[in-house]
């Protein structure tokens, strides 16, 4: 009787504890200070420096006062909470392949004007970048697809585009680790491939499959293998290769990427899976884990987020500005924790990027998708968000901790030993 009363006062005294924590940061939210401050006061990369990097995806080349990069006004934000950046755009194919390819008709003319810029800004500061992206259905010329580079010609062949495709890969890659030895670090090498798992593309009961593009049409289904077959072989050691989707956590599209993936994995030509991580909806953050925590599992890959945003619906927006903002701070902060917590668990997650410095430099600004509200440097303030996305590390850790500490008092064993595993949790209680 004594050591049954003994076991359940610890249980009680520790979830008490948690849920007191829990409970304080999540008012703490409402009421935090908004104001932001030039030399930030808590830096997003030092407070998860132990748990992954930080990105932000920047504009480059333009922006609505000119180059990000370019303006000195941005540069503390920049510097004082990310140490991995992304181009939204300047390493896209249409940025590179521009004007006239070239008179080659196996390997076309590309240049790097664009892409400059933001590598000479990554390798002032020391930021590493991640490459986005070498081989996408979207923003890529319809010309590169067609002999001579005449839209007007037919379709180039199998073999004709396998040349095209090996000759892009090499000669983006070895033009950047020549010029910008070190500085990027991974490649998107093939991005959002598999179609929507949407009812208006899919049946119920029906699997995904690829969606239709210029890379099928040209090559063939097998045109992600060899994709990531060449960066392989050109990639310097030690750069990572993945592959970069949304609504990579809808199970049929989750399972369709896995098996695409599957022999690709098993010939050790990708290291990685970037989840885009653009979402609108509350109800998907568990999809969302149980996705990271699969593609680490199946196929053995690094996990990174890699375009995070939260966007809120543009009516609530209007109509409540203060409640929808308060609401995305709990949605970041639900996220965020339970990141950590897959982290603790031993999932390999590298890296959160998210997808723009503030709302008004968003591609999504009616939205208001980030973590920083405003255009201009001057106007920048921390909105909920940026407290939930802080708030979260501290939790998860507790989250974590706590469950550790309920499996060595009741000798559970979980898969997944976290607060959620809401099974296992109860039989501790009732025992």
């Amino acid at each position: 009787m004594k050591n049954f009363l003994r076991k359940g006062l610890r249980i009680l005294a520790i979830v008490s504890i948690a849920v007191i924590m829990m409970l304080t940061n999540y008012a703490n939210l409402g009421a935090a200070k908004t104001t932001y401050a030039k030399a930030p006061e808590e830096s997003l990369k030092d407070i998860y420096a132990e748990y992954f990097d930080i990105g932000v995806a920047l504009p480059v080349w333009y922006a609505p006062n000119g180059s990000v990069i370019g303006n000195e006004g941005y540069l503390d934000t920049i510097l004082g909470h990310f140490n991995s950046m992304t181009f939204e755009n300047e390493m896209k194919p249409d940025f590179l392949l521009t004007g006239d390819l070239g008179p080659d008709p196996e390997n076309a003319r590309v240049s790097f004007e664009r892409a400059i810029p933001g590598l000479e800004f990554a390798k002032k500061h020391g930021l590493k970048v991640r490459g986005h992206v070498l081989i996408w259905h979207d923003q890529t010329p319809e010309a590169f697809f067609h002999e001579n580079y005449d839209v007007k010609a037919p379709l180039a062949d199998r073999d004709l585009m396998l040349k095209r495709m090996e000759n892009y890969i090499r000669t983006v890659i070895e033009w950047t680790e020549e010029n910008y030895p070190g500085i990027v670090y991974a490649w998107d090498v093939a991005n959002e491939v598999m179609q929507d798992d949407k009812p208006s593309n899919l049946a119920p009961g029906l699997p995904c499959g690829m969606r239709e593009s210029r890379w099928r049409d040209t090559i063939g289904d097998d045109f992600v293998e060899y994709a990531f077959e060449y960066a392989r072989r050109y990639a310097p050691e030690g750069v990572k290769l993945f592959y970069n989707d949304y609504d990579e956590y809808h199970p049929r599209k989750r399972d369709a990427i896995i098996e695409m993936l599957r022999p690709i994995a098993e010939a050790g030509n990708i290291d990685g899976m970037g989840m885009q991580s653009h979402f609108d909806r509350e109800y998907v953050i568990d999809d969302h884990i149980e996705a990271v925590k699969k593609y680490s599992s199946e196929l053995g890959l690094e996990i990174q987020v890699t375009e995070l945003d939260i966007q809120m619906e543009e009516d609530k927006v209007q109509a409540n500005l203060e409640e929808t903002e308060k609401r995305q701070g709990e949605y970041y902060y639900e996220l965020m924790r339970k990141l950590v917590v897959a982290k603790n668990e031993g999932v390999n997650l590298t890296s959160v990027t998210i997808w723009g410095l503030a709302d008004g430099l968003s591609w999504r600004p009616t939205a208001i998708p980030l973590l920083l509200r405003g255009q201009a440097p001057e106007e920048l303030e921390k909105k909920p968000a940026y407290y939930g996305f802080i708030e979260a590390k501290a939790d998860g850790e507790a989250e974590f901790a706590l469950a550790r500490e309920i499996q060595k008092a009741e000798g559970i064993h979980t898969d997944h030993c976290t607060l959620s595993s809401q099974k296992a949790f109860r039989q501790a209680v009732d025992q």
